[in-house]
């Protein structure tokens, strides 16, 4: 058993860990007495399906303009395309940001994902951690917090339209976990 599969089979970070199969198909990958298993996903997911979307088509499933996935792409592909030292083929940036999106963006599973893009199970989640990681650092460019004229205006506005005292903004998405609290949720 080579250095490689060993560090795959006995990995103790969660993020590098591969589903079974997977690690599986490492094991067996040089051996002609086991045929490998193959599992079916879309070849070609990005060039034959997402190049053809219409701006209505894109919109729909990454919730942003052509043009602001590009401007994404443009600002993060440095970062994205880093060295890599794991010995597996890197992932285009391209790729990487459409995945991310197409996770945050979609309620579609995991297992949905990886068929579409054509990769496994933790290599998505991985491209997940790493794009939403390096977008944390552009933060403070594009989200700042109000001043104090601008909250009493969000609030007198929520308050008049729909009779929320003291609220200047609200949330919407599956991605964050709000508990609620015990009296007046």
């Amino acid at each position: 058993m080579d250095l490689l599969i060993f560090d795959e089979l006995f990995s103790s970070s969660s993020e590098s860990s591969d589903s079974e199969e997977e690690i599986l198909d490492i094991i067996f990958e040089n051996n002609e007495n086991h045929p490998r298993r193959r599992k079916a996903r879309v070849q070609n997911f990005i060039e034959n399906v997402i190049y053809e979307y219409d701006n209505k088509s894109f919109q729909e499933n990454f919730r942003m303009q052509k043009t602001t996935f590009n401007y994404l792409l443009f600002l993060l592909r440095n970062d994205l395309e880093e060295e890599n030292y794991s010995g597996r083929i890197p992932m285009s940036a391209e790729k990487l940001l459409y995945i991310t999106l197409y996770v945050l963006a979609t309620p579609d599973s995991y297992r949905s994902v990886v068929t579409k893009f054509n990769v496994g199970n933790a290599t998505a989640w991985r491209a997940v951690r790493k794009v939403v990681k390096i977008l944390c650092t552009f933060r403070n460019y594009f989200i700042r917090w109000p001043n104090r004229r601008e909250i009493n205006d969000y609030s007198r506005r929520l308050q008049i339209e729909y009779g929320f005292l003291g609220v200047i903004g609200a949330l919407d998405g599956t991605h964050i976990c709000i508990l609620a609290p015990l009296e007046d949720s």
